[in-house]
């Protein structure tokens, strides 16, 4: 569990070239001001600590491509995942069945320094534009550190969980 919230700073309030990781402009067009409100980017000098945080509370595994939780499931995605809208339906529904409460605060972890937060219901509608931007793997973890998801090079998605009950809700 995160000891302290970290700084951050909301989306919008940094300039475009700030933002980090996401195409979320660019691929919906009408994004409501609410939703945008709700999304932050760690600012970099909580950056290392959340980076500690990250490496202490997941499971390691042997590859970097895949998460090492007791329990998993895996998404491929192929072109119609991403280019159709039943596709990108069928992700968001595939994500929303995984339970997580939408008022789950998340961390989306990037390549680093990037780190954005935002509630997971941000996540599930608008995975497209957070997963698209990945260059190895960007993955979403609650503050309780119970459970991840990662989105890894565009064609996959793992989640994986220790025990989905002990998943804390915190607002930021």
């Amino acid at each position: 569990m995160l000891f302290s919230i970290p700084k951050s700073t909301r989306w919008t309030e940094l300039p475009q070239n700030k933002r980090g990781a996401g195409l979320l402009f660019e691929l919906y067009d009408n994004v409501p001001a609410n939703h945008v409100s709700q999304i932050s980017r760690i600012d970099l000098d909580s950056v290392a600590d959340l980076d500690e945080w990250y490496y202490r509370v997941l499971p390691r595994s042997e590859s970097r491509d895949s998460l090492g939780f007791p329990e998993s499931r895996i998404r491929i995605l192929d072109d119609s995942s991403w280019n159709t809208e039943v596709g990108i339906q069928e992700v968001r529904q595939w994500i929303h069945d995984l339970g997580i409460p939408y008022d789950t605060t998340t961390y989306l972890f990037y390549d680093r320094p990037v780190i954005l937060c935002m509630p997971w219901r941000l996540v599930v509608k608008y995975w497209t534009a957070w997963a698209w931007s990945v260059g190895y793997a960007m993955t979403a973890v609650d503050s309780s550190g119970q459970w991840a998801c990662m989105f890894h090079h565009e064609n996959m998605i793992q989640f994986g969980c220790y025990n989905r009950k002990q998943t804390e809700h915190i607002k930021v």
